[in-house]
C-alpha cells in the first residue's frame, strides 16, 4: 500500500502543488483526500460539525434533492464568477483607456516642455540681438 503525499508537506508556493490554494472554493473542500480546504486534516470540532451537517442533509433530503441543491448552488456561483468576469474586463478597459489618457499627456507635456524652452531661447535670442 503506498502511502499518498500530503499536500500540507509542500510549502503553499511548491512545484509540487497540484492546485492553487485560492482557487478551491469553500463548498468543493470535501473532495480533498484530508477533506479540509488547505490540505490540512480537520479539528476534532470541526469533523464533528461537518459529520453533523453531512447527517442532517442525508436525513432530510433524497438523491435527488441533493443533485437539485448542488446543481442550484453551483449555478449561482458560475453566476458570480461571470459577472466577475465581466467587470474585470469592464476594469481593463477603463485602464487601457487611463494609459492611453496618461501617454497623450506625457506627449502634450513634452511638447509645452519643448515650446516653452524654445520661446525662452527665442527670446533671448531677441534680447541679445537688441542689446548688440
Amino acid at each position: 500500500m503506498s502511502q499518498i503525499e500530503k499536500p500540507a508537506d509542500n510549502p503553499f508556493d511548491s512545484p509540487l502543488r497540484i492546485y492553487q490554494m485560492r482557487l478551491i472554493l469553500v463548498e468543493f473542500a470535501d473532495t480533498h483526500p484530508l477533506g479540509h480546504m488547505s490540505g490540512r486534516p480537520r479539528t476534532p470540532a470541526q469533523q464533528a460539525s461537518s459529520d453533523a451537517a453531512k447527517a442532517h442533509i442525508l436525513r432530510t433530503m433524497t438523491a435527488a434533492q441533493i443533485n437539485e441543491a448542488y446543481e442550484a448552488r453551483a449555478a449561482q456561483l458560475r453566476e458570480v464568477v461571470e459577472k466577475d468576469k465581466k467587470r474585470n474586463e469592464e476594469i481593463d478597459k477603463e485602464i487601457e483607456i487611463l494609459k492611453k489618457q496618461h501617454e497623450m499627456e506625457k506627449r502634450v507635456f513634452e511638447k509645452m516642455r519643448e515650446a516653452s524652452g524654445k520661446g525662452k531661447k527665442a527670446a533671448t535670442a531677441e534680447a541679445d540681438s537688441a542689446e548688440g
